[in-house]
């Protein structure tokens, strides 16, 4: 038998260090898991934040289309569809009928798109015009249909032809006018009449001004 005699006064330095390295070791291990739990908690919260501002851009989103949606419904009361086009232009005989007037030429000419003026899209950001630039490649635009007319009657009758136009519920406008004296007491007048619509640009032919 091997007995190992150990004296008090080595046992208690002895214990000491052994508590004092476990102790070590207990404060590095809090340590790291305190390290990696606020690094945890920090990545919730930014995660959680990121999380809320989409939501909030999703709820941005929703109500620009929405507010959208409700102007493109009010426009679309204003501008002329396929069907309304194909009515006026039955109708204008009626209108020019009924004011005594005689239609001597009416050529109705392709859809154009509506291009805003210049000084406008040279005042737009670089960034504004890529975006509108990149709208007109695709998506609902405003166009135009030009209607190249020519009339024959009293000056009077065609006044109030012009001004029946002018009461008409879709947007239209008239330009290039040009009243001629023709056999007295008539007149000729040639004008452009332009019906507006709103039509994707995909289904349609663009010719820019």
């Amino acid at each position: 038998k091997i007995k190992v005699n150990i004296s008090p006064e080595i046992i208690k330095p002895i214990g000491i260090s052994i508590c004092a390295i476990f102790t070590a070791i207990c404060l590095m291990l809090f340590g790291f898991y305190y390290q990696s739990y606020s690094q945890g908690q920090k990545r919730f919260k930014q995660k959680n934040s990121r999380l809320v501002a989409l939501e909030k851009d999703v709820q941005n989103l929703k109500e620009l289309l929405k507010g959208y949606k409700v102007e493109r419904e009010k426009l679309e009361t204003l501008l002329f569809s396929d069907r309304d086009i194909a009515t006026f232009l039955d109708e204008i005989g009626g209108f020019a009928k009924k004011e005594r007037l005689n239609i001597v030429d009416m050529r109705a000419q392709r859809m154009a798109v509506v291009q805003p003026p210049e000084e406008i899209s040279r005042s737009l950001p670089p960034v504004n015009r890529d975006f509108a630039q990149k709208k007109e490649e695709k998506g609902p635009t405003l166009t135009f249909m030009p209607i190249n007319m020519n009339i024959e009657g009293r000056f009077e009758w065609l006044i109030d032809f012009l001004f029946s136009l002018e009461k008409y519920r879709q947007l239209l406008t008239l330009s290039n006018v040009d009243i001629m004296r023709s056999k007295y007491p008539l007149v000729n007048c040639k004008f452009t009449l332009r019906l507006y619509s709103l039509k994707q640009i995909e289904e349609m032919l663009i010719i820019k001004l």
